[in-house]
């Protein structure tokens, strides 16, 4: 089952390949409607995946998270609401409170961090709800939000979205480095 309620999930899953598995898909209207905050990974911030899916996951449901407007990732998404995704990943790559953090974390990690240059191998995306509908954040690989698949009755999203993520990204693939990260709210006290 996994943690409930569970409102975004950040996959990691093996990239070689993804780009070429993954068709090209259109700008769907109905995401166009300004509700879903999404940036693009710019050159100028290699390598920041896994940041940015932890923003599109937090940006996207600030107020069932209950992130305050005066905190970091707060006035950022504040200074940045309704810009191109272009410009907001440009602005994020120069917003010195988030990349002073992402910097600290890649240099605390667990292996050696590789240089803005090499290729890791592995990719972050965000899964999230929105309208009912399990919505895929893809800063580097995906040029807009991409809706899988409609959350059925009954359903939860973390049930819906394990199925996307079984369908469209395990498939029949024998590789086991994935990992998923679920962001829930904070339970009451």
């Amino acid at each position: 089952t996994g943690p409930q309620p569970c409102i975004a999930l950040q996959l990691l899953f093996p990239s070689k390949g993804y780009r070429e598995r993954s068709p090209a898909v259109e700008e769907d209207d109905k995401l166009k409607d300004g509700k879903i905050f999404y940036l693009e990974q710019v050159s100028s911030l290699p390598n920041a995946c896994g940041t940015i899916s932890l923003i599109h996951g937090i940006s996207n449901n600030m107020k069932s998270l209950n992130v305050s407007e005066d905190s970091i990732i707060g006035k950022f998404v504040a200074s940045q609401k309704d810009k191109p995704k272009k410009e907001i990943g440009e602005a994020l790559s120069a917003f010195e409170p988030i990349r002073s953090v992402h910097n600290s974390l890649v240099e605390e990690g667990q292996t050696k961090a590789k240089s803005n240059e090499e290729r890791v191998g592995f990719h972050f995306l965000s899964l999230f709800e929105s309208d009912g509908y399990v919505v895929e954040l893809d800063g580097a690989y995906r040029d807009t939000p991409v809706r899988h698949a409609k959350i059925a009755e009954g359903q939860t999203f973390l049930q819906a979205a394990a199925a996307v993520i079984k369908t469209k990204f395990i498939g029949d693939s024998a590789d086991v480095n994935f990992a998923l990260t679920a962001i829930t709210p904070v339970p009451a006290e």
